[in-house]
């Protein structure tokens, strides 16, 4: 009678070494070497990985390290030679100095970015604490005024959760001050239409910002609109309270204080109340833009109004003609007649 094990081990060791086991002469001459041949290309394949990574070139900058794909030589070098000056910019503008060296990886290929930490549908991220810098760059175009602006917002990711503890920074200021402070000072005609079409859409969909404490929705729309408000609101308390205003309210997070009494204690004005006013000049904005909105059509009748009055109203505008002239007439003698001093 042939034997055949049941407890799982021994079946296992049944099926690959046969009923003899290592003794076996086929298994020691055939098994044996493809196996061992199976293990060192399966070591080498969990190897490679990390191998890739490490080979990328680094270009050490001032205060920056920066670990690029081969593809990226230019924008590293670029990036490299902008840092001092960014990082003087936002430390201005924050009013903390950066004491992180940040390192920033450049990666070319979505998947890798994908199997570094990010997602499809973010173009970076920064990991705290050790000041890391991860940007998708198959997500942005080549050009290096794109690629300043996500490494300004991530750095000031970087900058914000080395002062301020985790716990006391809501998502939403962490985010609506990266983007507020990643981006440039200056504004044209068009980002001026584009604050009352944003107002336009935040009036209508905007959610309370305590819903966006913790996260932001991850639906792509709700990803937006949450980005949206975030750099709204931070907007709305510089340009009411001034830069230095929001500087503070970051000051008493620094200091332990949650987000409602920083407020309260920076601006003398409560968090809720604070975002009430902002709501309110979302709505005076969405006013203005209707009542623009409106204006073509306005015009379109008033010309068409003006164009078929003669029409059908001959003599009341004969008449009223005739009377300007009459008093025009009439103001002119006035003039003359009055005695020359």
């Amino acid at each position: 009678m042939r034997f055949f094990p049941t407890h799982p081990p021994i079946i296992i060791k049944y099926w690959l070494f046969g009923q003899n086991g290592l003794n076996d002469v086929h298994v020691q001459r055939v098994f044996v070497p493809v196996f061992r041949l199976i293990v060192s290309l399966l070591l080498f394949s969990i190897a490679a990985g990390p191998l890739q990574a490490a080979e990328r070139p680094r270009l050490q900058g001032d205060g920056v390290t920066v670990v690029h794909d081969a593809s990226l030589q230019r924008q590293a070098e670029l990036l490299a030679g902008f840092y001092p000056r960014i990082r003087a910019e936002l430390e201005d503008k924050i009013g903390w100095k950066l004491r992180t060296k940040p390192v920033v990886f450049l990666i070319a290929d979505n998947g890798e970015f994908v199997r570094m930490g990010g997602n499809s549908a973010i173009a970076a991220f920064a990991s705290f604490p050790k000041g890391h810098i991860i940007v998708n760059m198959d997500s942005i175009t080549p050009h290096f005024i794109l690629l300043s602006r996500t490494f300004r917002h991530e750095l000031v990711h970087v900058l914000l959760h080395e002062h301020i503890r985790g716990r006391n920074l809501p998502h939403w200021l962490d985010e609506g001050v990266s983007e507020w402070a990643g981006a440039g000072e200056e504004k044209n005609l068009a980002d001026r239409i584009g604050e009352f079409t944003t107002a336009f859409g935040l009036h209508r969909n905007a959610v309370p910002l305590e819903q966006l404490s913790q996260s932001f929705p991850r639906s792509g729309r709700g990803t937006l609109l949450a980005y949206t408000e975030s750099r709204n609101f931070i907007e709305y308390v510089v340009s009411r309270y001034g830069k230095d205003g929001l500087t503070n309210v970051l000051a008493r997070l620094e200091k332990g204080d949650v987000i409602d009494r920083a407020f309260l204690n920076a601006l003398s004005t409560p968090l809720p109340t604070v975002e009430k006013q902002w709501r309110d000049d979302l709505r005076h904005k969405v006013r203005w833009l209707a009542w623009a909105a409106e204006l073509p059509a306005r015009a379109t009748g008033a010309a068409t109004f003006l164009r078929r009055l003669p029409e059908t109203h001959p003599e009341e505008i004969c008449a009223a003609l005739a009377g300007f002239l009459v008093l025009l007439a009439c103001w002119k003698a006035a003039r003359r007649r009055k005695p020359q001093p």
